[in-house]
């Protein structure tokens, strides 16, 4: 039953010969107090869901800035390890080839595979004496600082031998005592020739090649 401007819930209960009458009326209207709080709790809601977004927001800046960093930092050093495979790769190969007479020789260097790894491939052309030029080709097992030593060794071990007038059978024979004591992890494949002109101004010749 509703009076005035307010509600009143009224039953009757019968009580021996008598009658209960229950009358039950809220102080004020039902749901003001949610109604009423209900904008700053969802102020608060929001307020506290922006934060959380915010700093996750943050937090994902910052992981992208450091992995940029991190990036970048990994490319310069790329770089830097590339050009200093570069410069070890060009001190074992030969800037210039002392070519014979009558001849014509040119050298092009492809590494494959991952190019800030110095390659084990290697040449040389050098003039032995007045009628006689070393032609030598091999290649080292294997990519890094242990096939660079090995290039090296082979490389002027052979100028060595072939200088002291040893043929090209003994050169090679020189090459392989000087890596069995090196007693290196890896190996090398070599081809050394010796080329002597017939004369200063013809191109036939003698080549022998072991």
């Amino acid at each position: 039953v509703e009076v005035g401007s307010s509600r009143r819930a009224v039953s009757s209960i019968p009580y021996g010969d008598q009658t209960l009458l229950l009358v039950a009326s809220p102080n004020g209207r039902l749901g003001d107090a949610l109604t009423a709080n209900l904008w700053w709790i969802v102020a608060l809601v929001g307020l506290a869901a922006t934060a959380l977004g915010v700093v996750a927001l943050l937090r994902v800046m910052r992981r992208r800035d450091d992995a940029m960093r991190l990036a970048a930092a990994n490319a310069q050093k790329h770089d830097e390890q590339r050009s200093i495979a570069e410069t070890l790769q060009l001190g074992l190969l030969p800037q210039m080839l002392d070519v014979p007479p009558h001849t014509q020789i040119a050298s092009r260097y492809w590494p494959a595979g991952d190019a800030q790894l110095i390659g084990g491939d290697f040449w040389d052309v050098f003039r032995i004496d007045e009628r006689r030029w070393g032609l030598l080709i091999g290649d080292v097992c294997g990519k890094g600082m242990e096939a660079a030593a090995m290039t090296s060794l082979v490389r002027y071990t052979a100028r060595a031998a072939a200088h002291l007038g040893a043929s090209p059978a003994e050169v090679l024979r020189s090459v392989h005592t000087a890596v069995s004591e090196h007693h290196s992890a890896t190996f090398c494949t070599v081809c050394f020739a010796m080329y002597e002109p017939a004369g200063p101004d013809e191109a036939r010749g003698r080549l022998v090649v072991s």
